[in-house]
């Protein structure tokens, strides 16, 4: 009888771990049915306007190339990333932000932002951190990178 209440509560334990396992694969399950490809990246499949996602970053891969990072870097940084798109012109005014542990970035409609996100994004993905002061932006060239697309 001294076995039944702790094998009651590993049984417990177990199916609740189970439930979690489970609820997480449907979650995952869910995200991957509202995205779709744009390029080397994901955009949501309610998203009106992939032609100008596309065009922006199609834009930003070429700006990057002014950087000290590889080519190959870039894109495999970028492949797979979810791009989501700030409901309102208020996130034009915002740098945007980059959810390294979402592999997701999100900018306003304008997508002013995109080229200085991707540019977070790569350097999480080459060098294992994100460089939030930008104190090394001038000499690898993601200020010049960042300058030329919004340029254009």
């Amino acid at each position: 009888m001294s076995w039944l209440v702790p094998g009651l509560v590993s049984l417990a334990i177990l199916l609740g771990g189970a439930a979690t396992i489970i609820r997480w694969r449907l979650n995952v399950a869910k995200l991957r049915a509202e995205w779709e490809p744009c390029g080397p990246v994901l955009v949501k499949k309610t998203l009106a306007d992939k032609a100008k996602v596309l065009a922006a970053t199609e834009r930003a891969i070429t700006a990057l190339r002014l950087t000290t990072w590889s080519a190959q870097g870039v894109l495999a940084a970028l492949q797979g990333l979810h791009v989501d798109i700030g409901p309102t012109e208020e996130w034009d005014g915002v740098a945007g932000q980059f959810f390294p542990d979402e592999q997701r970035v999100l900018v306003g409609p304008g997508l002013a932002a995109l080229c200085h996100e991707f540019g977070h994004v790569v350097e999480f993905h080459i060098m294992g951190q994100i460089d939030y002061a930008h104190a090394g932006w001038a000499t690898n060239g993601m200020m010049a990178a960042q300058a030329e697309y919004t340029a254009k």
